[in-house]
């Protein structure tokens, strides 16, 4: 499958791996089991994401669904999307913007029919194999019902309402230009995260198209991401650790931007644990903006906002050269960072350094549900490397989070907050932690 327009970028294979967005002919509008739960903070205002939820109830009105598609390069050294211009009359206002190749559902299909005949008409590809999160492809039977957990979901409202749900799935063949698209350009994170910047990009795909970009920066994407099943992890904090965190300066800035009095701030987010709720994934970015707003004598805009919040973390360089040389001196081990985050701050330190090149995947707490110490954070960290409490080691500054990674089984290193690390000892540690194994 090659990209005939390629110069410079390696050739496609058998087995590229496409994602997609299908749903039944008509779903129910705004009924989501773990709605909130399932909500990705960030997203365009006309979009509501969900990639927990995997069922819908039966009452309600109706919306019509859309098909989009995802195909992604999946035998390259970083993995590319395919994107195209959308090809409609001038007076179109979506003529000629980009897009991921989609269309409606037709009555009577399955969803997976009506992905295959998508990817075809658009592309030329041939859907091989459907890939979900959890559950199992459900059978096209009349009455047969099934639950599974799709990649990715949004609903655009207003006139043109519609809904899709994404999924990961298999193609091969070879692509072609055909009558409803054009320009079609294999495009790496950073020309996504570009085009979504600069160009005209379909509203619908936005989320997707933002969560794939952070999926693959971080390495935790499941057809993409770097994490070696079974190999030693190193898991390292990121706030404390490889970041500095400056919570006062935070706080004046956020009392400072909102017209609250010294100390609100403070109040807000940690006295009514709004920001443990944050890093829990139990309310979005945007909650903790109108809670602020609310308790303010001026009001802030959300651009402010993010940016007052990303004002308080500083990269810690040295600890950045600590941890390149500790996985050039132990290359067998695995390096994930296990933090408590924000939707925020994951996609600024994701996309802002170029430090994420030196980790092998992510752990973040609000994608979890579950904060270190809590014991689900941890479960979770082991599963996604593959490995038992034994084979992993928690690097953090906080004495009760370790405490949480020990009573499962996990080795553990204290270092200071917002300070170097000692390197020799980290290199010890982790020297004695390998041969006790």
């Amino acid at each position: 499958m090659a990209d005939p327009s390629s110069r410079d970028q390696p050739p496609l294979f058998f087995g590229a791996r496409v994602v997609i967005a299908a749903a039944s002919h008509r779903a129910p509008s705004r009924a989501y089991p773990n709605a909130l739960s399932g909500t990705w903070p960030g997203m365009d205002e006309n979009t509501v994401g969900c990639d927990r939820s995997t069922t819908w109830s039966m009452s309600g009105p109706f919306l019509p669904v859309s098909v989009g598609l995802l195909v992604i390069s999946g035998d390259t050294p970083q993995p590319r999307l395919l994107l195209q211009r959308r090809r409609r009359p001038p007076e179109d206002p979506t003529a000629d913007c980009w897009e991921v190749p989609q269309g409606k559902v037709a009555g009577g299909s399955s969803l997976f029919e009506a992905a295959q005949y998508e990817l075809r008409a658009e592309t030329g590809l041939d859907l091989c194999e459907v890939v979900v999160r959890g559950g199992e492809v459900p059978p096209h039977q009349p009455g047969v019902g099934a639950s599974f957990r799709p990649f990715w979901c949004a609903e655009m409202f207003g006139p043109n309402s519609q809904i899709a749900v994404f999924f990961e799935v298999v193609a091969a063949g070879e692509l072609t230009t055909t009558n409803e698209a054009y320009d079609h350009r294999w495009c790496t994170p950073a020309e996504v995260e570009d085009l979504l910047e600069n160009e005209h990009v379909m509203p619908l795909d936005r989320a997707a198209l933002k969560r794939w970009c952070t999926e693959v920066v971080l390495g935790t994407n499941a057809k993409t991401r770097r994490i070696r099943n079974g190999a030693p992890a190193l898991l390292i904090d990121a706030g404390g650790v490889l970041v500095a965190r400056q919570d006062a300066a935070l706080f004046s800035t956020l009392d400072s931007a909102f017209g609250m009095a010294d100390g609100t701030a403070h109040d807000v987010l940690e006295t009514c644990h709004l920001r443990h709720a944050l890093h829990a994934g139990r309310i979005s970015p945007r909650e903790v903006w109108h809670g602020l707003s609310a308790r303010g004598t001026r009001g802030s805009p959300y651009s402010a906002f993010r940016d007052a919040w990303l004002s308080q973390f500083r990269v810690i360089d040295e600890n950045i050269r600590v941890l390149e040389q500790i996985r050039q001196g132990f290359p067998e081990l695995q390096v994930v960072l296990a933090t408590n985050i924000d939707p925020i701050t994951e996609a600024a330190l994701a996309r802002s350094y170029s430090w994420p090149l030196l980790i092998d995947g992510w752990v973040s707490s609000f994608r979890v549900g579950a904060c270190k110490p809590e014991r689900e954070f941890f479960e979770e960290a082991l599963q996604l490397c593959g490995i038992t409490a034994g084979d992993a080691l928690l690097v953090d500054d906080r004495e009760r989070n370790l405490e949480g990674a020990r009573a499962l089984g996990m080795a553990t290193f204290m270092t200071a907050t917002n300070l170097p690390i000692d390197k020799g000892a980290l290199r010890e540690a982790v020297r004695q932690w390998r041969m006790s194994a």
